[in-house]
């Protein structure tokens, strides 16, 4: 409960910055996500290979003027997954997560680095998912939701193995029962 305060009390100081004591955010160790998850991406990278030279196959052999352009497209392909497979490595090199007292932190990025930090009084949910190929490595994606009412979780943790996702999972749950007595 809040104590109210009247009008004329009220203050609202100006911190400074050099008096704030804290760690940055460089400082922290970040558990990076299951290397494992790296073989979940590529499994993902050839289902979608596969798929799509099946359907630029079929396009070639039914439309003879396509037949002319087929190793400039097969090519086009190609390099098209390295780039894709390039940047999904930076990205999967760069996902790391950290649990702290009050809150859950999350780095992703390719080209800038996003760090998300979330309350752990804020969040109102914790789901953990396990994909097609993900059950094969044992591992699982954590979904956080927060207050705000959006549907999406506010952080996805991908690649964290399941036992540890479990374990999390019941971490996050305590703190918020605790914030919540």
């Amino acid at each position: 409960m809040t104590e109210e305060i009247p009008f004329d009390e009220f203050e609202n100081k100006i911190v400074s910055i050099k008096e704030v004591n804290i760690p940055e955010l460089e400082e922290l160790d970040f558990l990076p996500i299951s290397k494992a998850y790296w073989k979940v991406i590529l499994l993902r990278f050839l289902a979608f290979f596969i798929v799509i030279s099946g359907i630029s196959t079929l396009l070639i052999a039914q439309e003879p003027e396509i037949a002319l352009y087929k190793v400039y497209i097969s090519v086009g392909i190609i390099i098209f997954f390295l780039i894709l497979m390039t940047l999904s490595y930076i990205s999967f090199k760069r996902k790391a997560y950290q649990l702290r007292t009050h809150d859950v932190l999350f780095r992703e990025g390719i080209l800038s680095t996003k760090t998300t930090i979330l309350p752990i009084n804020r969040i109102q949910q914790v789901k953990i998912q396990e994909g097609f190929f993900s059950k094969f490595f044992k591992l699982a994606t954590i979904g956080i939701f927060t207050a705000g009412g959006q549907a999406n979780a506010q952080v996805r943790i991908p690649g964290v193995p399941k036992e540890n996702a479990h374990k999390i999972r019941t971490f996050l749950i305590s703190k918020i029962k605790e914030f919540n007595e």
